[in-house]
């Protein structure tokens, strides 16, 4: 083996060792085996690629060893996209920004377009610089053109526009914790900071600096609307961030970084798509499903509110053992741990009498290749979208055989390249537009998040921290659904939560429903472990 090829499998060992957050990997070992998932291979690629391999998260899912991919893709081949010309002034809406102008803004007792955030917190130590922070963010937000995004509505509906550049907004704001009431000040703060955003003139990204004083651990708030990005984008920032201000504070120039794809380019052919004369087909499909065969869920308060205020949350989560069996079992079993978790929702749904059969929207985090072949992996904005599926538990076993119908049923939608979200809100068919949007609204949601890496990738002096931190959302507005469903891989556990709102639900009902989704996850745990212990013997 050359010694290029050698620092190759060690840099790319270094690489999945950070993600997956294990002191050891063999070169052999497979991404799914390890517990890989649509989202660390999203973050897995991004890193690869700012070291310079050129494989993408397809390849990831053909070739999932470090041997492998290091044979594909030798160090120092990736190189950057060429930049796009862009004529337009205005442009069109990505699927889930024409949704959220959907919304009721003619109500404010009901919604506030300018209250829609996401909001990380993080401990920074004694010493930080704030002024060298605000030097590399802003290089780092020159990179993505999503931020630089304003909105403004015109004859044609909303339409996004960049602006000159990606400008934030910075504040620091000195905390003395030994007044009384401090941390009560601080939540004030930092609430107030929530509701600064303007979609018309931005910027739609900022920066609140708690500082502590030079010998006490400051706190540092990042808010940017809701968008112009999305979770997996909170993580490309972050890394990137924290990558420039560690090169500032060692004196070193920061590692150039593959340009990330255009955000206008991929728009655009995201749009060509979907007006594409393919796509005809494809809406058939979704305008021949039964959607209004589709019985309610019951309800404890049919005619309940389901604003936020009223909307809480039952947590849960599977031990370590559990969910390393999970995980690991994908590759074998060929499917997800969204999947097992839709086959226990509807062994759930079915054993409390809730449904046998059931609509829900599942999100997916927008980052599928186009046909262009565009590497989507370090690209930041709102690319999420939130696909209908209708899922049977009717006249299925549970446990293995549930999951297998639940996989052969979700990959019947997954099949096409054109989702139902992006047909409904950027096709330019008014007709289709119509007939997709007058079917009843999923009354379940499910987003399945993956694996959380926070931990993994920060670096001192940033560290994750939970602060009181006000209300990213606005509080008048309404969950669209009677269930949302999330789940993430949280130090080593799969957790989930379901919101709902107790003007609709009493907390009893919910807790039944999520004690039937862990003990169904259990056991399906237990009958993955027993088929993998009878294949060795």
């Amino acid at each position: 083996m050359t010694q290029s090829a050698k620092r190759a499998r060690e840099t790319l060992a270094q690489i999945w060792r950070e993600i997956f957050g294990l002191p050891e990997v063999s070169l052999d070992d497979s991404f799914y085996d390890l517990g890989g998932d649509s989202r660390s291979a999203v973050h897995l690629v991004a890193r690869a690629r700012r070291a310079g391999f050129d494989f993408t998260v397809k390849d990831l899912m053909v070739w999932q060893t470090i041997d492998a991919l290091a044979e594909l893709s030798p160090a120092g081949a990736a190189t950057a996209p060429a930049s796009e010309v862009h004529t337009e002034s205005t442009y069109p809406l990505m699927p889930l920004q024409a949704r959220f102008f959907d919304s009721r803004f003619d109500d404010p007792t009901y919604f506030d377009p300018a209250h829609f955030n996401l909001t990380v917190a993080l401990e920074v130590d004694p010493g930080f610089s704030f002024e060298m922070f605000r030097d590399g963010t802003e290089r780092v937000l020159s990179r993505h053109e999503a931020l630089r995004m304003r909105f403004a509505q015109s004859a044609d509906g909303w339409r996004q526009q960049p602006a000159g550049s990606a400008e934030a907004w910075y504040e620091e704001v000195a905390i003395d914790t030994r007044s009384t009431g401090w941390l009560q000040e601080m939540d004030l703060r930092v609430d107030r900071f929530h509701h600064r955003f303007d979609l018309a003139t931005g910027p739609l990204i900022r920066f609140l600096f708690l500082n502590r004083g030079e010998t006490e651990p400051g706190w540092l708030v990042m808010d940017v609307h809701h968008l112009v990005c999305d979770g997996i984008s909170i993580s490309v920032l972050l890394e990137e961030i924290q990558d420039e201000y560690l090169a500032r504070l060692a004196g070193r120039p920061t590692a150039g970084l593959p340009e990330p794809c255009s955000y206008l380019g991929h728009l655009q052919d995201l749009h060509r798509q979907v007006n594409s004369p393919a796509a005809d087909a494809i809406s058939r499909f979704w305008a021949a499903q039964p959607w209004n065969s589709i019985a309610p869920l019951p309800k404890d308060k049919p005619d309940g509110s389901r604003q936020l205020r009223h909307i809480k949350q039952i947590k849960a989560s599977l031990d370590q053992g559990r969910t390393r069996v999970l995980t690991t079992s994908v590759a074998r079993f060929d499917c997800s741990v969204e999947d097992m978790l839709l086959a226990s929702l509807a062994q759930s749904l079915r054993e409390t009498g809730w449904a046998t059969t059931f609509a829900i929207d599942i999100c997916r985090h927008g980052r599928d290749p186009l046909p262009s072949g565009t590497d989507t992996s370090r690209l930041v904005g709102w690319l999420n979208t939130a696909d209908p599926h209708i899922i049977s538990s009717d006249g299925t076993a549970d446990g293995l055989p549930m999951l297998r119908s639940v996989v052969s049923q979700v990959r019947t939608f997954r099949q096409h390249e054109t989702g139902w979200s992006e047909l409904r809100y950027l096709s330019r068919d008014p007709e289709l537009r119509n007939r997709l949007s007058a079917w009843p609204r999923r009354e379940l949601y499910l987003n399945y998040q993956g694996r959380d890496i926070s931990n993994d990738i920060m670096q001192a002096p940033f560290h994750p921290a939970k602060l009181p931190a006000g209300s990213p959302v606005a509080q008048v507005g309404e969950q669209p659904y009677q269930i949302k469903i999330s789940a993430e891989i949280r130090d080593g556990r799969l957790a989930f939560g379901l919101a709902f709102s107790t003007e609709v639900y009493e907390e009893a009902t919910i807790e039944q429903l999520s004690q039937a989704l862990s003990d169904n996850l259990t056991r399906l745990a237990a009958e993955l472990s027993a088929q993998e212990a009878a294949a060795i013997g």
